[in-house]
């Protein structure tokens, strides 16, 4: 029976501390609801925006 660890990793520890290190970080407000989406869509729909101005929109 497999318990997904068939990858041939020789040091289980490092890869532990590899997935730990690039996990995903999530921090929601309250109210608000995970939507998770693909990164394509996601910059699709996104501004890439440098500078003052770009902080301070009037």
């Amino acid at each position: 029976m497999s318990n997904g660890s068939d990858h041939g990793s020789a040091d289980p520890v490092a890869d532990l501390e590899l997935l730990r290190r690039f996990e995903p970080q999530l921090r929601l407000t309250r109210g608000e609801h995970f939507q998770p989406m693909g990164i394509d869509p996601y910059l699709g729909l996104t501004d890439l925006l440098e500078g003052a101005k770009a902080r301070n929109p009037k």
